[in-house]
């Protein structure tokens, strides 16, 4: 995947295929491999390179970047930012778990993600507004939005802002119910109600 906006150029890379026995040993041992981020902008000399990137996002019309790092040892995510004029990306949000689904607003003052530090099955999400700014994080919804337990954010629905910036648009979904590994209809199962 690849994207140019202005003066700033990302790439994110494939992880490279291991060919000799000793690298397929070592690949074996570890869970999965992840992307390498090649970013060019005018300000540098030439291209750097990050490793551990899993996703990122450009906005249409200011010279800023946002990526995600993830770091497998303490199972922690980092959201990266950098702008045109810095020289080196900062450390805007970090957490443990997982950070996903980027949005930018067309000024370039909040990014929107879904954050989860669920490691089950199910994975519950929550949605976080960054203030590039101040730097201020602001939980806009999460699986509890409005007091309903049973809609949870959907992390298949990418998040987005409105032209203007004053919306947040978010996907939601009702998660099917469990179930039961009981073969025994309700009537079926004795009760006693003790008084």
């Amino acid at each position: 995947k690849a994207q140019s906006k202005g003066s700033l150029v990302a790439a994110l890379l494939e992880p490279q295929k291991l060919t000799d026995s000793i690298t397929l040993e070592n690949k074996s041992k570890k869970k999965g491999r992840l992307n390498d981020l090649l970013i060019y902008t005018s300000n540098w000399d030439s291209a750097r390179r990050y490793s551990s990137v899993t996703e990122f996002a450009l906005p249409d019309s200011i010279p800023l970047m946002v990526w995600v790092r993830k770091s497998d040892r303490q199972d922690s995510s980092f959201l990266m930012v950098l702008q045109k004029t810095a020289n080196s990306p900062y450390v805007a949000h970090a957490q443990k778990g997982k950070i996903t689904d980027l949005a930018i607003d067309e000024q370039g003052i909040y990014v929107a993600f879904l954050s989860s530090s669920d490691t089950g099955r199910k994975v519950r999400y929550a949605a976080f507004i960054i203030n590039l700014i101040n730097n201020q994080k602001i939980l806009v919804a999460d699986s509890l939005f409005k007091g309903k337990k049973e809609f949870w954010l959907n992390d298949k629905f990418q998040p987005w802002f409105s032209k203007s910036g004053e919306k947040l648009f978010l996907g939601y979904y009702q998660p099917l119910p469990e179930k039961s590994k009981d073969t025994l209809l309700p009537e079926e199962k004795p009760m006693l109600d003790i008084w």
